[in-house]
């Protein structure tokens, strides 16, 4: 796979999970748990299908490393998303556990750069 290979599997692999970024936390911060929970449903399926995108890719050598950081996140975030879908209050969401995620926004700003995307992960989505 080349580099522009790469650059359109990568965003063919994030932009489900992407595009849901938004909404989740316009619900998240209005407090609206019907709509949170509607789209941490959507959300869990995203992140699965991403990251199995992200495992199966035969991908360039300078960009493996940082496409296992980035994909390891999506499937860390799957348990705590579940609980999210399942929650019964916006105590019960807020108290929920996160994986850090600072190695992987590291990761996927480094592949953005190497793979000629834009920063703002909304481009090209």
């Amino acid at each position: 796979m080349t580099l522009t290979q790469a650059a359109i599997a990568y965003v063919h692999a994030v932009c489900p999970s992407n595009k849901l970024v938004t909404p989740y936390n316009a619900a998240l911060d209005a407090g609206n748990l019907t709509q949170l929970k509607v789209l941490a449903t959507e959300s869990v399926a995203a992140n699965q299908e991403t990251a199995k995108e992200l495992d199966q890719g035969l991908w360039p050598e300078e960009v493996k490393a940082d496409i296992g950081t980035v994909r390891d996140i999506y499937f860390a975030d799957i348990p705590p998303t579940q609980q999210v879908a399942a929650a019964a209050s916006m105590d019960a969401v807020k108290a929920i556990a996160w994986p850090d995620a600072t190695a992987a926004s590291t990761a996927s700003q480094r592949l953005r750069s190497r793979l000629g995307l834009s920063a703002d992960q909304m481009k090209g989505c």
